[in-house]
C-alpha cells in the first residue's frame, strides 16, 4: 500500500523499539504474528531504503540509546522471536524459531546524551501534532509513540516504525554526529577520521544456525549467524585481554567486524563462519573484504593499517597461511586466540 513519505527523500528516519542486548547488529521481525496474520510494524522492515538511518528506542531504558544506518537490502531468514506485548506476555508466548524479515545495519553509533523518554514528554504536544499532520493525510502515520492519559506519553506496541523528518526539528539532540566516536587524526590529515565506536557485543543466544550467505550481501547475512557471533565476540575479548580497546564501526564508515589500535599500530579485522562445505568460499570472501577495509581506512587516516582474518575453525588448506602472508594479513583462528 502507499505509504504517505513515499517519494519524499527526506522523509529517511526510523525507530526500531526493542529490548535486545545486540542493538545495532541488524534489524529483525517475524514475516507474521503468531496468528500467522500480517502486521504491519514487522512488514515495515521491506521499506527503508539503504542509507536511511534507524533510531534505537530501548523499551527496557526507556530511551533512544543511538542510531545505526541501513545497509543493503531486505531478505527473509529464519529467526529467534517472541512478542513483547501484554497479549503475548498473557500467553506465555516464548522465544521460538521462526520465519522472518532482516535488514543488515552499518555504522551503530550512540547518541551523546541517551534521548529519555521524560524528555519526549516534554515534547509531547509538538510530537502528537506532527503525528496527527501526517495523519490527515488519509494514510496510517506509523508513528514510534502515543499519548497516554492526559499527560504521558509511551512507545506504541510494535517493532519499525516511521520518524517523521520533523521531529528532528523538535529533537535536535537526534540529528546524527560523529562527535561520540573515536577518532584517530594523523598529523597530515585535514580532519578527525572516525575509526570506530565501543564493540557492540553480537548475540550468540538468538542468532541462527548455519546457512550459505551468497544469495545476498554476505557480510550482513553472517551477523545473523552463531558461529559469527560468537567468534566476533571471542576476538573482542582477546583484544580487550592485549590492552586494547575493540571498536565497531561508525556511519558511513567500511562496514568491517572489529578494528583498535594495538599502540602506534590500527589493525582491522573480518571474521568468517566457516563449514565444511563453504570454508574455501568464505575464506576467500573474508580475504577480499579485509583487504578491502585496510585500503579504504589508510587512505582515510594517511597511514598504514593492518588486517586480520579470523575463520571459525582453522583451515583445511594450510596454503592460506602462506597467502594471508603473502597479503600482510594475520590469518588467526579460535585455537590462535587464547586468553591470558
Amino acid at each position: 500500500m502507499a505509504e504517505w513519505w513515499d517519494n519524499d527523500p527526506e522523509e529517511r528516519y526510523w525507530v526500531e523499539i526493542t529490548a535486545r542486548d545486540d542493538i545495532g547488529v541488524d534489524l529483525h521481525a517475524p514475516s507474521t504474528n503468531e496468528k500467522l496474520a500480517s502486521f504491519w510494524s514487522y512488514e515495515l522492515l521491506r521499506k527503508p531504503l539503504p542509507g536511511h538511518i534507524v533510531y534505537h528506542y530501548h523499551s527496557g531504558r526507556q530511551a533512544i540509546i543511538g542510531y545505526s544506518e541501513i545497509v543493503g537490502n531486505p531478505w527473509d531468514d529464519k529467526i529467534v522471536w517472541a512478542a513483547q506485548g501484554t497479549s503475548a506476555r498473557k500467553q506465555g508466548i516464548v522465544p521460538h524459531l521462526r520465519d522472518g524479515i532482516r535488514r543488515g545495519l552499518g555504522g551503530f553509533a550512540l547518541l551523546a546524551v541517551p534521548l529519555t523518554k521524560a524528555r519526549l514528554v516534554e515534547c509531547r504536544k509538538e510530537l502528537i501534532a506532527i503525528r496527527d499532520a501526517v495523519a490527515s493525510r488519509g494514510t496510517p502515520s506509523r508513528f514510534p509513540f502515543i499519548p497516554y492519559g492526559d499527560t504521558d506519553l509511551r512507545a506504541i506496541q510494535g517493532y519499525l516504525t516511521k520518524l517523521p523528518r520533523a521531529v528532528l526539528d523538535i529533537l535536535p539532540e537526534l540529528r546524527p554526529k560523529t562527535g561520540n566516536v573515536v577518532a584517530m587524526q594523523s598529523p597530515t590529515a585535514a580532519a578527525p577520521v572516525s575509526l570506530g565506536a565501543s564493540y557492540r557485543r553480537a548475540n550468540e543466544v538468538l542468532a541462527v544456525g548455519e546457512r550459505d550467505p551468497f544469495a545476498v550481501d554476505p557480510a550482513l547475512v553472517e551477523r545473523a549467524l552463531r558461529g559469527h557471533a560468537a567468534t566476533q565476540n571471542l576476538l573482542a575479548a582477546y583484544i580487550a585481554s592485549t590492552g586494547a580497546t575493540p571498536l565497531s564501526p561508525v556511519p558511513g564508515g567500511p562496514n568491517y567486524d572489529l578494528a583498535w589500535r594495538a599502540g602506534e599500530e590500527i589493525w582491522v579485522a573480518e571474521v568468517k563462519s566457516c563449514t565444511p562445505l563453504n570454508q574455501e568460499n568464505q575464506l576467500r570472501l573474508g580475504l577480499g573484504q579485509v583487504l578491502r577495509y585496510r585500503s579504504i581506512l589508510s587512505a582515510a587516516i594517511r597511514r598504514p593499517v593492518r588486517a586480520m582474518l579470523v575463520a571459525e575453525v582453522e583451515p583445511d588448506d594450510p596454503a592460506w597461511l602462506t597467502l594471508c602472508a603473502d597479503l600482510d594479513v594475520e590469518l588467526r583462528w579460535p585455537d590462535l586466540l587464547v586468553l591470558p
